[in-house]
């Protein structure tokens, strides 16, 4: 097994920059946040080469990378979140807070118990963005979901901006359409309606990411862990509203996504599988797991193993399952590469030169052996196994920042 250079400690870096998918296990407390997580968001702030959305980063995490102001001052940054922690945020320069009451009048539209056929689920969705935008771009001001329920309810402005941008294939598919979106739009209203709506957000103040402009959008997905599957639902749905968006109003602008505890998500119901989200379309994904029966319980065997094989890289830490071990080395069995150069011109056929390459495999005990900080990843065939240093984690980062802010004693 070949030893990653401890300089390349980011696998964001150079050598893994163009792979589409990362999958990440490693159990609770060992040191994801602090070895690689948080190095990797430390990293993609610094590099100022795409818009990034981040689903439940750490809220101290966040504090401290406020405080140490490593966060782009050239960048828009929206926090998406109902945790009380993330309240003294709403008075930080770098901050605008934007709790989900902010955004439930567009997720609830990809929430809907009733509605269980995704296909006209997502056209209705796709149509009220639709509208949104043009909303917008005729006035010149930010809509909010009240505006859009006007257009829907005129039958006539709606079926004019939908000619423009699609035409149904025949008057049963347009009154489905129809039905679906009046009923979408009618159930997002609900919360604005409700008082603990009211007293969340002002419902002239939603603002979405403005894939647009010249500066990088980042985007901080918030849960409140304690809040239940409602918030849970928002924050998915938020997500597929974020790809719309940029889908839309700039090709390609969100390429890097990075979700932390991405098994919570996995079993909601009625959702699009997020997982799939941004395939084909040049978006980076990374995905962070506690473990391998975690993803079992969410997707089944069948499903857990094909999003996990799927991966362009794999990375597993400390505390591995049995199960993820076997896995992981079902897929790495050794290889004999032989190599045959081409005969050379007037050389007889014997002539020809013939090297051997063995590539090894990832025996089980490589995985259930990983002390704490130490990773195997896997980017097929090959195997690397590395260790953060200390210096490259977050804290250590976030404090050399610090020291470079906090003014020098006199005399020193």
């Amino acid at each position: 097994m070949k030893a990653l250079d401890q300089h390349r400690w980011s696998i964001l870096g150079r050598e893994w920059k163009r792979l589409p998918t990362v999958g990440v296990i490693a159990k609770a407390g060992s040191g994801k946040d602090e070895a690689l997580v948080g190095p990797t968001i430390y990293q993609e702030m610094l590099r100022g080469s795409s818009d990034l959305v981040i689903m439940d980063p750490k809220v101290e995490q966040l504090d401290l990378a406020a405080r140490g102001r490593y966060l782009p001052p050239e960048a828009d940054i929206y926090v998406y979140g109902s945790s009380p922690l993330l309240d003294p945020y709403c008075r930080s320069d770098g901050f605008d807070l934007f709790r989900y009451g902010s955004s439930i009048t567009t997720a609830r539209i990809l929430t809907e118990e009733e509605s269980r056929d995704t296909h006209w689920q997502h056209k209705a969705a796709d149509l009220i963005v639709a509208i949104w935008t043009a909303l917008e771009e005729t006035t010149g001001e930010a809509a909010t979901l009240l505006d859009v329920r006007e257009v829907v309810n005129d039958r006539d402005a709606l079926k004019e901006l939908r000619m423009e941008s699609r035409r149904v294939d025949n008057v049963a598919d347009e009154e489905r359409e129809w039905g679906y979106i009046r009923s979408t739009a009618a159930r997002a209203l609900e919360p604005l309606e409700s008082a603990r709506a009211r007293a969340m957000f002002d419902a002239e103040g939603i603002r979405m990411p403005d894939f647009t402009s010249q500066r990088r959008q980042i985007v901080f997905l918030c849960p409140d862990p304690g809040a239940g599957e409602t918030e849970a639902k928002l924050t998915a749905a938020m997500v597929e509203v974020l790809v719309q968006l940029s889908r839309r109003t700039g090709q390609g602008r969100v390429q890097k996504f990075i979700m932390n505890e991405a098994g919570s998500f996995m079993s909601l119901p009625r959702l699009p599988h997020y997982s799939e989200i941004g395939r084909g379309e040049g978006m980076y994904m990374m995905y962070v797991l506690q473990s391998w029966s975690q993803l079992v319980r969410r997707l089944g065997l069948a499903g857990a193993r094909s999003l996990w094989t799927g991966s362009a890289a794999q990375i597993v830490g400390q505390g591995a399952e049995p199960e993820l071990a076997e896995e992981m080395s079902r897929y790495t069995e050794p290889v004999r590469l032989t190599h045959r150069q081409p005969r050379q011109r007037r050389q007889s056929p014997g002539g020809e030169h013939i090297s051997e390459e063995r590539r090894p495999a990832l025996l089980p005990h490589h995985v259930t052996g990983l002390g704490t900080g130490e990773w195997i990843v896997r980017v097929a065939p090959e195997i690397y196994r590395f260790r953060v240093p200390e210096r490259y984690t977050q804290t250590e980062q976030l404090k050399k920042m610090m020291r470079k802010l906090t003014p020098r004693r006199a005399g020193r």
